[in-house]
């Protein structure tokens, strides 16, 4: 939690902003049929978002090119596979996106590494089901996992330079 304390800010006499903890909240009040109403109906994590879009600049500066998620999580699986350069089916194309949510996910306890096989593919198991998220969430999910990965994999290759 942000030791920030939250923010109130009336934008009209029934509109109210609340920002609290990277969070911002819009909230209409009034009275639809009933004495007292309240209702949040947007909330952003503009914390994420902000680092999101700082992972998606340099990844695209990086490869010279702007890239998206589904490119992200195929770089990222390309990279877990670690074969070089391969021509690959459109069937293994979906396995390397698979391999990228694997290890994605595999640090938040749903996935665990079980080795590679005798063709050199990671595998790995699902050891705690995924909770029931609609697509938002998911995309938020994801969001996070990718900056963790390129946060840890930076880090990584920080401590092998410096030793």
């Amino acid at each position: 939690m942000s030791s920030d304390s939250p923010t109130i800010t009336a934008l009209k006499s029934s509109v109210v902003r609340l920002c609290a903890d990277g969070l911002l909240f819009y909230a209409v009040m009034g009275t639809p049929k009933s004495s007292h109403y309240l209702r949040i109906f947007a909330v952003m994590n503009f914390e994420l978002e902000k680092k999101w879009r700082e992972t998606l600049q340099v990844a695209s500066k990086h490869f010279g090119e702007t890239l998206d998620m589904q490119a992200l999580l195929f770089l990222i699986g390309l990279q877990e596979l670690n074969k070089g350069y391969v021509d690959l089916t459109k069937d293994q194309k979906l396995e390397v996106m698979h391999i990228a949510i694997c290890t994605l996910l595999e640090p938040y306890g749903y996935y665990e590494y079980q080795g590679r096989d005798k063709d050199g593919w990671p595998h790995f198991t699902n050891v705690e089901k995924l909770p029931m998220l609609n697509e938002k969430e998911q995309e938020e999910l994801m969001k996070e996992a990718i900056i963790d990965y390129f946060e840890q994999t930076s880090l990584d290759k920080h401590r092998e330079y410096n030793g």
